[in-house]
């Protein structure tokens, strides 16, 4: 896995570790990408189910904005877990109306989001979710993920010295 991080960019590296890391850790994987600028990008979004493609589609074009939750762990670089993701927190995801009509029809019902953090900066966020099957991810889940991230960075941080 080393050389291929080190071969690809970071956006590369995370989009490609994502794909990997679905069904594994959770039924879907969407990684958003602080740019130099400040911004943020959604680099992909995967899910365990192929006929489901185009909703992932449609879930990559609504980045994260001022507000969104997923702001809070590029700016706290710590992880969150939602066992339950309710009303309140899918409103806190959606950038307007018919974003928050597509949540409520596609959203998660758990998830977590995990920063990577390269050369002391959130660099990206990876938010592993499960919406089809009736599981609620765990600590145990945020724990596998955790080590997955940390072995990632670890790569990228090598190929990148």
């Amino acid at each position: 896995m080393r050389a291929l991080l080190r071969a690809e960019g970071v956006a590369e590296a995370l989009a490609r570790v994502a794909r990997v890391c679905v069904p594994e850790v959770a039924e879907k994987c969407i990684v958003d990408l602080m740019l130099e600028d400040g911004s943020v990008q959604r680099i992909e979004a995967v899910h365990v189910d192929p006929s489901k493609a185009e909703n992932m589609t449609q879930m990559k074009r609504y980045a994260p904005r001022a507000g969104h939750p997923v702001m809070d762990v590029f700016a706290s670089g710590r992880p969150s877990l939602l066992s339950t993701v309710g009303p309140r927190q899918l409103a806190q995801m959606a950038s307007d109306a018919t974003h928050l009509a597509f949540l409520r029809r596609f959203g998660p019902k758990s998830l977590m989001r995990l920063p990577v953090i390269l050369r002391g900066r959130t660099a990206a966020v990876m938010t592993f979710s499960i919406a089809d099957s009736p599981r609620r991810l765990t600590t145990s889940d945020l724990h596998f993920a955790e080590q997955i991230v940390a072995r990632v960075v670890a790569a990228l941080e090598s190929g990148a010295a």
